[in-house]
């Protein structure tokens, strides 16, 4: 059961993950829209509760690990690292928990490819980094890829195309 009323933001943070990715949620659901203050409670968190690594080069402190999950509304994943690593089993169990739970699940840009092995998408439409998509496509021909779009929502499920898309999203 949830114990607050604010909306429950949970991004997940791993080694390699884009700063740009990691901050739009800070800025969407905590710093920029002073309207939005007291709506959402906003926790980044790594699959260990440990640092991570930027693509930046700097390292990123975090205070949850994916136990977070658990409380979620809304799950967010930053892009995923463009050698695109085999997304651990420990997240999928956990994506797969939230959802259940009802959470809503965003992959931004190459986090797309992270909601993808969970199955959730499959017999639907997403979108990713258009420089992906064939990949994605071969990846997961089970689902339909439209790299032309800035975002697909199927209810809880949402993936946006690159970089930038990840603020519109974000924002919707």
């Amino acid at each position: 059961m949830k114990q607050s009323t604010k909306t429950q933001v949970v991004v997940i943070a791993y080694e390699g993950v884009s700063a740009f990715h990691l901050s739009v949620p800070s800025l969407v659901f905590r710093d920029a829209f002073v309207e939005s203050k007291g709506l959402f409670e906003l926790r980044t968190c790594s699959l260990t509760g440990d640092k991570v690594k930027t693509s930046s080069g700097y390292d990123v402190v975090l205070e949850h690990d994916i136990s977070a999950l658990g409380n979620a509304d809304i799950v967010i994943v930053p892009g995923w690292p463009s050698e695109l690593p085999q997304v651990p089993a420990s997240l999928v169990a956990k994506l797969h928990q939230a959802h259940a739970n009802g959470a809503m699940l965003v992959g931004l840009c190459l986090g797309a490819f992270v909601i993808a092995a969970t199955g959730l998408l499959e017999n639907k439409t997403a979108t990713t980094h258009w420089a992906f998509a064939e990949h994605f496509q071969q990846t997961y021909p089970q689902i339909q890829v439209q790299s032309r779009s800035l975002f697909i929502e199927h209810e809880k499920l949402i993936t946006s195309a690159g970089t930038v898309a990840a603020i519109d999203v974000a924002c919707k």
